[in-house]
C-alpha cells in the first residue's frame, strides 16, 4: 500500500483487534476510562473460554502441521446499533469484555 492510499475499513478494524487483543486488560480498561461513558450493552455472547489448535509450518513455508492447542477467550457485544467481538489468548474473561466492548465503540 503506499501512502496515497487510504487503508480500507476492513483492513483498519482488523489492525485495531490485533492491538486490542495484544493489550493488557489494564491497558484496556484504562483506555476505556478517558472515554465518555456507554450505555449498557447488550451481551450477545458471554465471554466463555475454549480451546483453537494452532498450526505450523516447517521452516515457515512447508508443509503444515499441527503444533498445539491454545487456550483462546471469545465475547461478543451489542453497543447501539454495532456488534463489537474480541479472541484473546488465555482466560482473562474481563479482557474479553474490555476488548469486545472497546471494538463495537471504534466502530462508531
Amino acid at each position: 500500500m503506499t501512502q496515497t492510499e487510504t487503508p480500507s475499513p476492513h483492513a483498519a478494524r482488523q489492525h485495531w483487534m490485533a492491538t486490542l487483543a495484544r493489550a493488557s486488560a489494564e491497558d484496556l480498561a484504562a483506555r476505556l476510562a478517558t472515554l465518555p461513558p456507554f450505555p449498557e450493552p447488550e451481551t450477545l455472547r458471554a465471554p466463555e473460554t475454549g480451546l483453537v489448535m494452532v498450526r505450523g509450518r516447517a521452516g515457515g513455508d512447508g508443509e503444515a502441521f499441527n503444533l498445539g492447542e491454545m487456550t483462546v477467550t471469545r465475547c461478543a457485544l451489542r453497543l447501539g446499533p454495532h456488534i463489537g467481538h474480541a479472541y484473546i489468548a488465555g482466560r482473562d474473561h474481563a479482557k474479553a469484555r474490555l476488548a469486545a466492548l472497546l471494538d463495537a465503540a471504534l466502530q462508531d
